[in-house]
Parts: structure tokens; sequence; C-alpha cells
């Protein structure tokens, strides 16, 4: 895995989003958060999730009612690999303190 300052994709969200916003924190304990954005250009979407728990957890993202459609094909910006196409949600299981970097496209 690409560094952070090295991975062009993830340099690519800096110049190249809109609309960055916190989603949500979950539960109530702040332990779990999600932040959105928009591409500049196209219909792409940006998602990072965060765990900061001392302990592994799923990070659930309900797609649709977080403004991404109900079916998205989906890259993670860290490994830089394609996930397919998911539908309804993406749950990832994040190491204790770790994080996740999706691009979101209908």
């Amino acid at each position: 895995m690409e560094g952070i300052l090295t991975n062009p994709e993830v340099l690519a969200i800096n110049s190249a989003s809109r609309d960055n916003r916190q989603l949500w924190i979950w539960p109530r304990s702040d332990l779990h958060v999600a932040w959105g954005a928009r591409e500049t250009t196209g219909n792409a979407q940006f998602l990072a999730l965060f765990n900061l728990e001392d302990a592994p957890a799923v990070v659930k993202v309900d797609l649709a009612e977080q403004g991404f459609g109900e079916r998205a094909r989906v890259r993670d910006l860290w490994r830089r690999a394609d996930l397919g196409i998911l539908e309804n949600e993406i749950a990832p299981l994040l190491a204790p303190h770790a994080c996740a970097l999706y691009r979101l496209q209908s």
C-alpha cells in the first residue's frame, strides 16, 4: 500500500473534490466517523470511514441513505483496487484506529 503522500488517487481528492463534509458519527460515543465529498468533474463521490475504537469494528454505510444511490462501483483508493459493484451498503472491517477511503460511482 502506498503512503498518503505518494498515492496519486488519494492526492487527487485534495484538488478534485467539493462539498466535503462529515456524514455522521456513530455511535454517540464518537467511535465511528464517515466523511464524504463529490468529485468536481463527473458523478463520482468519495467516502472515508474511520474506526476510532481500540478493537476491530465493522463500519457500515447505507449507500442510498447517504446519497450514493442503491448501487455503486467502488474503488479502494488506499489499495488502488477495484472492489466491483456493491449494493445497498459498504461495510468494511477496520482495524483499531484505521480508516478506509473509497471512490464510488453510480
